[in-house]
C-alpha cells in the first residue's frame, strides 16, 4: 500500500508499482483520482486488466458529486437519523459507523468477485462503491425489531437460547504467552 500526497515522485511510485499489479483501490476525497491521472479509465489503458476500486461519497455526478463525506453525513442525510429519532429530533443511532464498514465490505466483495469474472470474460473492472446510497439499500433489507430482541426468545433467556461454554487456554508461542 502507496499513501499518495499528490508529489510527483509519488505518482512515480504508483504507476511503477501497478505494474502487473491486479488491484487499484482509491479512497480519497472527490475528484482526487481524476485530477492527478489516477481514474479507472486512464490506469486501466496502461495497465489492462486491472480492478480500480472507488468509494465515492454521493455518487460520480449530481449536485453533490464533488462534497466530501464522514459515515455521520451519509446516514444524515439518507435519512438514518430521522428514523432512530424523527425529522424535528434526528438521533444519532447507537451502533456507529454503520456506513463505513458496509461500504468496505461491498468494496471487498465487488473487488474479489472482479478477478473470477476476469478470468472468463477478460478485460479490466471498475468497481464503485457509494456510500450515501449503503444507507437505503441496508434500510431497504429491513429494520432490526426490537421487540424481538428485548422478548424471550434471546440469548441467554432459555434452554434452547443458552449461551455455549467458552474453550479457553493458555498457550506458550514464541512471541510469549
Amino acid at each position: 500500500m502507496v499513501t499518495f500526497t499528490a508529489e510527483p515522485s509519488d505518482r512515480t511510485v504508483i504507476l511503477d508499482g501497478m505494474r502487473g499489479g491486479d488491484v487499484f483501490f482509491a479512497n480519497k476525497r472527490p475528484g482526487f483520482p481524476r485530477k492527478h491521472d489516477l481514474a479507472a479509465e486512464a490506469l486501466c489503458e496502461r495497465n489492462p486488466g486491472l480492478i480500480h476500486g472507488t468509494a465515492v461519497p454521493h455518487g460520480e455526478t449530481g449536485p453533490w458529486s464533488d462534497r466530501p463525506w464522514f459515515d455521520e453525513i451519509g446516514t444524515a442525510v439518507s435519512g438514518l437519523f430521522t428514523i432512530e429519532g424523527s425529522p424535528a429530533r434526528p438521533k444519532q443511532p447507537p451502533i456507529v459507523p454503520i456506513r463505513d464498514n458496509v461500504v468496505a465490505w461491498l468494496g471487498t466483495t465487488g473487488i474479489l468477485a472482479a478477478p473470477r469474472r476476469r478470468a472468463i470474460e477478460g478485460g479490466s473492472y471498475r468497481v464503485v462503491i457509494s456510500a450515501t446510497r449503503t444507507v437505503p439499500w441496508l434500510l431497504s433489507l429491513g429494520i432490526f425489531d426490537k421487540e424481538y430482541a428485548t422478548a424471550t426468545a434471546t440469548a441467554g433467556s432459555t434452554d434452547e437460547h443458552t449461551y455455549f461454554a467458552q474453550d479457553l487456554f493458555t498457550a506458550e508461542t514464541p512471541l510469549g504467552t
